[in-house]
C-alpha cells in the first residue's frame, strides 16, 4: 500500500476522485435504481404468463349483510319499477332532463329502476356493483315485484344441455342481488351535511354489461347476429314511443295458434303500419350511430331518444375471449361503434378489486364501509337467462329473440319490413368498408314510401292501415345474386357435383334472363341480374361486405359466411337460400333472416321449406360434413321466382 500510494500523484489522486464522482452522478440520472418499478407496455393480447396475477377467487360479500331483514325503507323516494306487460310507458325512461345525481354527495342515494325487462336483457337506472356483486337498491317491500334475478343474470360459466349444468348457472346472491335503502347508506353512504362523502363512484353515460363467458363469443354469428343484434334491438326499442297500430295481431298470424313450433318470427311480410323509414336521425343531421334517434315530445321539442353507448363492458371474456379467428367480430365492433370504449375480464376484476373494503376501514357501528360503483344506465344482457323461457329455449334457439318479440309485441320495434331499427348498424358497417354512402338512394326509397312511421300513424288510425299506405319495398335496378361457397372449407361444404351443378344452373338462368331482356325492349337492363360465386378466404373483409352490400339474394351452405346477411339491403326480393344436409334444421340464419324482413328458404337437395311450413330443428349425421348434396336447378328456380315475383 505504501509503495501504490507514492506511484500516484495529487493530481492523478484528483482526478480518479472526479471520475468517480462523474460516473455516479450518470448512474443517478440515466439508470433507474433497483427500488423503483419499471412501467412495460405490451400491446400483445392474450399475456401467457400469468404467475403473478391475482386468479384467487372473489371472497363473499361481508358477513354483517342480511338483506330483507329490515322491512323500514325510506319515505318520498323513487321507488323502483318496470314497464307492465301492456307495454305502459315508463317516464323514467323519457325524463331525459333530469340532472344527473352527483352521487358522492347525494343525501340518499339514488334507487334502482328497471325500465324494461325480457329474459336476458334489462336495462336499469341506477345499478350498483361492490365486491363483484350487481345490486338492485329497492325496499324491501318491492322485491317480490321484481322480474326473477335468473331471468336477468347467471353465474356466466360455460353452458351445457344437462341438468346439473342448468342447475349451476342459477345466480346466486353474491352474483347479483337487492339492497335496501338503509343497509346501502350503511355501507357506502356519507355523513353529506358534514362533508363526509359517499363511498359510490358513478361510471358516466351508458354501459351494456355482457355477462357470456367466450364459449360464444369467439364466433361471427354469435357475437354480430346474435348477441349485437339482440342488444342493439333492445336498446333501441326501449328509447322509441310505442305505437299500438304495429302490435301484431295473434288472431291474424301466419302461424295460428302457433301450429307449427318452427315458424318464428311470424307475419314479417305482410302490410302493417310499420315504419319504413331506414335512418333515423335528422333529415339534415349528420349520421351518429350513437345518437342517431330524434324524438318530439308532445309539446313539440325534438331531443334525442336514445342515450350513446358509451362502453362496453365483457364481465367473464379476456380481451381474446370475444375475437374470433377471421377477425370479423373486431373489424365489426369499430366499424359499428367506433367511439365505444371495450372493457374486459381483467378490467372488470379491477373494478371489483377496487370495490373491495380495506381491513381496517370501520363505520361508527362497526360495519366495515366499502366502495361500490353506480352505473347510472345500463343494459345487462345474459345468455343463459335469455334461455330461460319458450321463445329463446325452444321456439328458435336464439337470444336475440326475447329482445326482438318483446319490443315487437309493444310496439317498439321500429322498421319491420325492413329491419330499421338495425339500418344505422348496417350502414356504418357498410360505409367502412366503402360501400359508399347509400344515405341518397335511401332518402329516395323512403320518400316513395310515404315518410315516417311517426308521421303516418299520428294522421290516424284508419289512414294508417288503409292500402294507400300498403307499399311495396324498392326493387334493385340490377338484382345481384350472390353464391358464398365453402369449397375451400374442411367441412359444411357442397360435393364437388353439387356445386358445380348450383354454378351451371345459375349461369343458365342468368342467361336465359338476360335473353328475355333483350327481346323484351321494355323490360331492358333491369330484367337480367349478375351473378357472383364468393369465396370468403380470397377475399379482404372490405371485399366481402361490398359485395354483401349490394346482393339482393344470397346463397349458401349453413355455415358462419351466411352471417354477412344483417348487412344485407332491404329491398323487395331481399333472400336468403340455405343449403342443409337433408332432414337437417336450424334456426341461426332462418330467424335472423326473418327478423330483417327477408325471405329465407331452407333447401334440402331437390326440395325446400320456407315459412309459414319451416321444418323441425334437426342436426343428422352429415350436418356438419363435407359432402352435402344439393340439386341445382332447385336452387335456380326459386332464384327465378323471387326474381320475377318482385317484379309485380
Amino acid at each position: 500500500m505504501v509503495v501504490f500510494r507514492y506511484l500516484l500523484s495529487k493530481r492523478d489522486i484528483i482526478l480518479l476522485l472526479l471520475g468517480a464522482t462523474c460516473m455516479h452522478l450518470t448512474s443517478l440520472l440515466f439508470f433507474p435504481s433497483s427500488s423503483e418499478t419499471s412501467v412495460v407496455i405490451d400491446h400483445h393480447i392474450p399475456i401467457h404468463d400469468t404467475g403473478s396475477v391475482d386468479l384467487d377467487p372473489l371472497p363473499p360479500p361481508p358477513e354483517y349483510l342480511q338483506l330483507n331483514s329490515d322491512k323500514n325503507r325510506l319515505e318520498d323516494q323513487e321507488t323502483t319499477r318496470v314497464e307492465s306487460s301492456s307495454g305502459a310507458t315508463n317516464q323514467a325512461a323519457d325524463d331525459d332532463d333530469d340532472d344527473e345525481y352527483a352521487i358522492q354527495l347525494a343525501p340518499v342515494l339514488p334507487p334502482t329502476s328497471i325500465l324494461h325487462h325480457a329474459p336476458g336483457y334489462t336495462i336499469f337506472r341506477n345499478l350498483y356493483m361492490s365486491n363483484g356483486t350487481l345490486y338492485i337498491l329497492s325496499p324491501a317491500h318491492e322485491h317480490e315485484t321484481l322480474p326473477e334475478i335468473s331471468r336477468m343474470i347467471s353465474t356466466s360459466i360455460y353452458s351445457y344441455n344437462t341438468q346439473e349444468n342448468i342447475e349451476g348457472r342459477k345466480p346466486t346472491p353474491y352474483i347479483m342481488d337487492y339492497i335496501t335503502p338503509e343497509i346501502a347508506q350503511e355501507r357506502w353512504g356519507g355523513d353529506v351535511e358534514k362533508g363526509a362523502r359517499n363511498s359510490v363512484f358513478s361510471v358516466s353515460g351508458s354501459t351494456v354489461l355482457f355477462n357470456d363467458p367466450s364459449q360464444f363469443l369467439r364466433h361471427y354469428y354469435h357475437y354480430v347476429a346474435e348477441l349485437w343484434f339482440g342488444a342493439w334491438c333492445f336498446w333501441v326499442g326501449a328509447f322509441s314511443t310505442p305505437i299500438p297500430e304495429t302490435i301484431p295481431n295473434p288472431a291474424t298470424s301466419s302461424n295460428p295458434n302457433r301450429k307449427n313450433w318452427n315458424a318464428y318470427p311470424t307475419d314479417i311480410q305482410s302490410d302493417h303500419p310499420s315504419t319504413y323509414k331506414l335512418h333515423l336521425y335528422e333529415e339534415d343531421g349528420d349520421f351518429d350511430l350513437g345518437s342517431m334517434l330524434i324524438r318530439t315530445t308532445t309539446n313539440g321539442k325534438k331531443k334525442k331518444g336514445t342515450p350513446s353507448l358509451d362502453r362496453a363492458i365483457f364481465m367473464h371474456a379476456t380481451a381474446d375471449g370475444w375475437r374470433d379467428s377471421p377477425g370479423f367480430n373486431s373489424y365489426f365492433q369499430r366499424a359499428a361503434f367506433p367511439g365505444m370504449s371495450v372493457e374486459h375480464e381483467e378490467d372488470w376484476r379491477d373494478r371489483v378489486m377496487a370495490t373491495r373494503p380495506p381491513a381496517n376501514s370501520f363505520t361508527s357501528k362497526g360495519l366495515r364501509r366499502d366502495r361500490a360503483f353506480h352505473f347510472p344506465l345500463v343494459l345487462l344482457v345474459d345468455r343463459s337467462a335469455a334461455f330461460r323461457e319458450d321463445m329463446s329455449g325452444s321456439h328458435t334457439q336464439r337470444t336475440a329473440a326475447q329482445a326482438w318479440e318483446y319490443m315487437r309485441n309493444h310496439g317498439r320495434l321500429r322498421g319491420e319490413r325492413v329491419g330499421g331499427w338495425w339500418e344505422p348498424v348496417r350502414d356504418a358497417v357498410l360505409r367502412f368498408a366503402g360501400v359508399g354512402d347509400m344515405t341518397e338512394e335511401y332518402r329516395e326509397w323512403e320518400s316513395m314510401l310515404g315518410g315516417t312511421e311517426d308521421a303516418k300513424v299520428s294522421s290516424s288510425s284508419s289512414s294508417a292501415s288503409s292500402s294507400s299506405q300498403k307499399l311495396s319495398l324498392p326493387l334493385p335496378k340490377r338484382p345481384l345474386v350472390t353464391y358464398i361457397s365453402r369449397q375451400g372449407g374442411s367441412r359444411r361444404k357442397l360435393t364437388a357435383e353439387s356445386h358445380q351443378s348450383l354454378v351451371n344452373a345459375m349461369t343458365e338462368l342468368q342467361m336465359k334472363m338476360e335473353a328475355e331482356a333483350e327481346e323484351d325492349e321494355e323490360a331492358g337492363e333491369g330484367h337480367g341480374f349478375d351473378f357472383i360465386v364468393m369465396e370468403a378466404e380470397k377475399l379482404s373483409k372490405d371485399e366481402q361486405l361490398r359485395v354483401i352490400g349490394k346482393t339482393a339474394i344470397l346463397i349458401g351452405p349453413h355455415g358462419n359466411g351466411l352471417t354477412h346477411l344483417v348487412f344485407m339491403p332491404p329491398t323487395a326480393m331481399s333472400t336468403v337460400i340455405e343449403i342443409f344436409y337433408p332432414e337437417g334444421f336450424a334456426h341461426d340464419y332462418h330467424w335472423t333472416s326473418r327478423a330483417l324482413g327477408m325471405k329465407h328458404y331452407a333447401v334440402w337437395n331437390d326440395t325446400y321449406h320456407t315459412h309459414p311450413n319451416e321444418p323441425m330443428v334437426n342436426y343428422p349425421e352429415g350436418f356438419q360434413e363435407d359432402y352435402i348434396p344439393v340439386h341445382g336447378p332447385t336452387v335456380a328456380k326459386i332464384v327465378e321466382e323471387r326474381l320475377r315475383a318482385a317484379r309485380l
